[in-house]
């Protein structure tokens, strides 16, 4: 049964904002991707991080952020609980995206 239809909207100045604030190679971006991504995901963002590349950083830790947090919406309160941000991944099938 379908209770509610939602959307989810990151805004990625938000992300771009402390990226830039704190810088791309510091200790709490670091800390920030190591919340939010999962091991293969953070594989991704510190390719980026050497490049210097703040746009994708932004866009994979937005990304991922927006597919988990829905996800997260989906779970009853005991399953809230005990989801871990880093724990699951964001890929796409087909280019869809899809979280395991």
């Amino acid at each position: 049964m379908v209770l509610g239809i939602g959307i989810d909207i990151v805004q990625l100045s938000r992300f771009h904002h402390l990226l830039k604030k704190h810088g791309l190679q510091s200790v709490f971006a670091l800390r920030l991707a190591s919340r939010v991504l999962h091991h293969t995901e953070l594989k991704r963002f510190e390719k980026f991080q050497l490049s210097d590349d703040i746009e994708q950083c932004v866009r994979l830790i937005s990304g991922s952020w927006a597919a988990k947090e829905a996800v997260y919406k989906t779970l009853d309160g005991p399953e809230q609980a005990r989801f871990e941000f880093k724990l699951w991944y964001r890929y796409h099938i087909k280019g869809k995206p899809y979280v395991w």
